[in-house]
């Protein structure tokens, strides 16, 4: 008994792969471009609380901005993210009250004071070269609180006269 092959199936494996392999390259480039925005929004998380931890350590508030600012661009080169604006924000309002908080260097010694850091960073896609990907940036933020040392001196300051 034989076999005949009409030849209707002919060409249709090569179908299928003209058709799913660019979906699969889709979702392949998709799957990079989110792996590379949580990785950088790790290291925004990171140094957001190496800026607060290293400001906490500090005296008084211009030696607070200097050393948190200086901590979040260690931590980022470290971390080899590059912001294509870093903004490291001491005194940063309640989202949902809006209230900026007081200088915690004003906060006498003896009571418990918070330095809280937002750090914003806008990370270029630019570099993913797959022609899918919008190129462009992505703003992280990230906030952390580190506390003061309730029985260190502190220099208080009249008025900070900036956040960065």
């Amino acid at each position: 008994m034989r076999i005949h092959d009409s030849g209707g199936d002919r060409g249709s494996l090569s179908f299928e792969l003209a058709i799913l392999l660019p979906m699969f390259i889709l979702v392949g480039a998709v799957a990079l471009m989110f792996g590379r925005e949580t990785i950088a929004q790790s290291a925004v998380d990171l140094a957001a609380q190496d800026a607060a931890r290293a400001a906490s350590l500090t005296r008084s508030w211009p030696e607070a901005v200097a050393a948190a600012n200086k901590a979040a661009a260690d931590t980022l080169n470290a971390q080899s993210t590059k912001c294509t604006n870093l903004v490291v924000d001491l005194r940063p309002a309640d989202p949902v009250t809006h209230v900026v908080p007081v200088d915690p260097f004003t906060i006498p010694v003896g009571q418990p004071a918070t330095i809280t850091v937002r750090l914003t960073c806008d990370v270029s896609l630019a570099d993913l070269t797959i022609a899918p990907i919008p190129h462009g940036t992505v703003r992280l933020t990230a906030f952390f609180a580190s506390p003061l040392d309730v029985y260190r001196y502190r220099v208080p300051t009249p008025t900070p006269s900036g956040s960065s």
